[in-house]
């Protein structure tokens, strides 16, 4: 099912949004919103939840993250996608209550894709191959520790744009 553009008008006060079914969203009025599940999405759009007071988001399907998706979104703690390949530019730039960040199946992170994500202590890049960065800066202003495979870990500390966070 699609959510097309103005399908929430007059819903400014809209906290919780479950939409089991949703495959796609354009808009929504996102001032309130702070719980959001949408289990069959399989990308985010750029920008989509930039700024948005969500604290619980929930994407089991979701295998694309688009620019900006959540910037800006200051109240952001947790985030788990499972099946999540790519994250593109800017994805969480700036969620500074971010504090765990679970990628199982990512194979790309764009360029500050994580920056100013200050309380992000534990991102978790579980997949069986090495994860393309695109460059240094993803990470910028970023406390965390990256958890790799162990099977992985020495190419992950020689890998381009990676060696910069070999400790």
């Amino acid at each position: 099912s699609y959510v097309c553009d103005g399908a929430f008008a007059g819903f400014s006060l809209l906290t919780t949004l479950i939409l089991p079914e949703c495959t796609s969203i354009t808009r929504f009025p996102k001032a309130k919103l702070t719980t959001i599940s949408l289990p069959k999405l399989p990308s985010i759009s750029g920008f989509l939840f930039s700024g948005a007071k969500i604290t619980t988001a929930s994407f089991p399907e979701c295998s694309y993250v688009d620019a900006g998706a959540f910037q800006g979104c200051t109240e952001l703690n947790t985030v788990y996608f499972p099946k999540c390949t790519y994250l593109e530019i800017q994805a969480f730039q700036g969620c500074s209550k971010l504090t765990t960040a679970s990628f199982p199946k990512c194979s790309y992170i764009g360029w500050t894709t994580f920056s100013g994500c200050t309380k992000l202590s534990s991102l978790y890049l579980l997949s069986t191959s090495l994860v393309t960065l695109q460059n240094s800066s993803a990470f910028l202003s970023t406390p965390c520790k990256i958890f790799v495979p162990k099977k992985l870990f020495n190419t992950y500390k020689t890998a381009t744009n990676w060696s910069k966070y070999s400790s």
